[in-house]
């Protein structure tokens, strides 16, 4: 009705556009300014929660200011301008005749407003699963078997490639070292390896008789897997005289993979060109990559040339720390050695900082998509209460039940609510097998995760949605049926 007025008095379609957008641009930059300040405490309360380095900074800059300002800048534009010229089309004149009822009522029935709000809920459901299915991944190995035991293990960096020691001195150098914590009793198992587990350092490859995943390898002394607990399912572990261009010990996963049985022993690796024999298979650990969910290990003797860049892993009895100055000892066997020392649990938790951090990023993204996602959802049927409160009126006035009403009010909104639902859990597939691969290695197919982030969906929406419904009800039918 005011908006007819200012048309019958003269005003210019273009004025109300601009009266329009003047009233929605404060709230605009209100809203852009408040997201600046919430994304520079939230990167600051990050950093500090994650303990994260200085070179992490997360703060907003001026790049990420002014993308941020350009997208608020469409975002109103979105918002304002074409709901403000959609206004402005209408026969305003006629709205001073009956209060706007008409012109709102054909402004209700704009396909475009259910298409965006099913395309807020299905975006905000998809942030949702993936939030969903980034927590059930450290959840995953938070409270699986990881296939091997690191509680009691450290690890002996002696770092001999900066002293220019290699070949046949750095084996004699790592041997008696070994030999120095074997007699150790407080050390109840040692080993040399190329690859520490959780150590960061990765030898990966590919085959082609195993499409699809990615094998880590390591080179080993035979005591290894006595040391780290992994079980020997089938065969033996490696043996003083096994060549080390030849032999190998697969996991049960690389097994079943490239030979589709576990009964592989004997047999050449890889099938296509067999250049080593399989003489043991080992159970699955994936100790170099704890997250992954495409691995398997290959294990292999250690070669005489391996031992310029090795590590020594030694495994106490009792508490590791007090197996630190012992190790430290027996490093000094070169005196010009400066051994770092360091237990595996303190690796662990290094490696689980980042998929934490992000686990915990990325459901604090997904809880405030669902906030938004519910506001809309609410300011929707808000909306279409205020546009029928003269109909609702009469339906009450004519003794029609609570029941009814909340089924006129919630029935416009269902619709658009489901089907955003349903198109946010199916992109969320295709989400999941995109991130399935490092660094997230996301579950691409978590029926879990897909049901909570429907329930979460149906749980909130439906109160979003039914709380307007509510308030109707306790609407006089007689000051209903006045409403202009």
């Amino acid at each position: 009705r005011e908006l007819g007025v200012r048309i019958a008095l003269g005003a210019r379609r273009s004025r109300i556009v601009r009266q329009l957008l003047m009233e929605t641009l404060p709230l605009g930059v209100l809203g852009a300014v408040g997201g600046l300040v919430f994304a520079a405490w939230t990167a600051k309360l990050v950093a500090t929660i994650g303990s994260l380095p200085p070179y992490l900074d997360f703060t907003p800059d001026w790049r990420s200011i002014v993308v941020s300002a350009g997208l608020s800048v469409l975002a109103i534009a979105v918002v304002a301008v074409l709901p403000a010229w959609k206004v402005a089309q209408q026969e305003l004149v006629l709205a001073i005749k009956d209060g706007g009822q008409q012109v709102s009522l054909r402004l209700d029935r704009a396909r475009i407003r259910r298409t965006m709000l099913a395309a807020q809920v299905a975006g905000s459901c998809l942030i949702l699963a993936i939030a969903g299915m980034t927590t059930r991944t450290v959840q995953r190995v938070r409270s699986s078997d990881l296939g091997f035991e690191y509680e009691q293990v450290l690890v002996l960096d002696a770092k001999l490639g900066n002293l220019g020691v290699s070949g046949a001195a750095a084996r004699n150098y790592w041997n008696g070292v070994a030999e120095r914590m074997r007699a150790n009793s407080a050390a109840s198992e040692v080993a040399v390896v190329t690859a520490p587990p959780l150590g960061g350092r990765v030898f990966e490859t590919g085959f082609g008789d195993a499409p699809g995943l990615e094998v880590l390898s390591q080179s080993i002394t035979p005591t290894y897997f006595a040391l780290m607990e992994i079980p020997i399912i089938a065969g033996r572990t490696f043996a003083a005289g096994d060549p080390a261009a030849s032999t190998a010990i697969v996991s049960r996963a690389l097994a079943l993979r490239m030979y589709g049985t576990t009964d592989v022993l004997g047999r050449g690796f890889p099938v296509s060109e067999p250049v080593r024999t399989i003489v043991g298979i080992a159970a699955d650990a994936h100790s170099l990559k704890v997250t992954a969910n495409n691995v398997a290990e290959l294990y292999q003797p250690l070669a005489a040339e391996d031992y310029n860049l090795v590590y020594l892993l030694a495994r106490a009895h009792g508490d590791a720390e007090e197996l630190i100055p012992a190790m430290r000892d027996a490093a000094r066997l070169d005196p010009r050695v400066l051994p770092a020392v360091r237990l595996m649990r303190n690796d662990f938790d290094l490696r689980m900082r980042g998929p934490r951090l992000s686990s915990g990023i990325a459901l604090g993204v997904g809880l405030i998509t669902l906030a938004l996602a519910c506001l809309g959802i609410f300011g929707v049927v808000s909306y279409g209460v205020a546009l029928r409160t003269k109909e609702i009126g009469i339906h009450l006035a004519l003794g029609a039940s609570h029941s009814s009403i909340v089924r006129l009010v919630m029935r416009h909104v269902l619709s658009p609510v489901g089907v955003g639902v349903l198109i946010g859990l199916a992109a969320a597939v295709p989400a999941g097998r995109a991130l399935s691969s490092e660094p997230l290695y996301l579950q691409s197919v978590d029926p879990v995760v897909y049901v909570l982030s429907l329930a979460a969906f149906v749980t909130a929406g439906g109160l979003a949605a039914l709380l307007p419904a509510i308030r109707v009800l306790r609407t006089d039918p007689i000051r209903a049926l006045r409403h202009d």
